[in-house]
């Protein structure tokens, strides 16, 4: 993605929702192609995309679908201070 467009894309939203929601999973496929080059990691990067909009998708409200990005961003936020702190661990042995 060069540069982000927040106009473009609340537009789109607003105006095409489903073809917003097209762009939007390309936009994602075509940053994880770009950014992560270990094929492994590029797949895991992919089937945690999948997993968030299965659990997304049961949720029409786009308030009751933040709420549940907000709360997915905080489950793995959690998990990424949890593996900080094991490497804090490991480094005072």
């Amino acid at each position: 993605m060069k540069t982000f467009d927040f106009d473009y894309w609340a537009n789109l939203h607003k105006t095409d929702p489903e073809r917003f929601e097209l762009e939007r999973m390309a936009a994602l496929t075509s940053e994880i192609e770009r950014l992560c080059q270990d094929p492994e990691k590029r797949q895991r990067l992919h089937a945690m995309v999948w997993r968030q909009q299965q659990e997304l998708s049961k949720y029409k409200n786009d308030t009751a679908r933040f709420n549940k990005v907000v709360e997915l961003f905080w489950q793995q936020f959690v998990k990424f201070q949890e593996g900080l702190d094991k490497l804090k661990d490991i480094e005072k042995l």
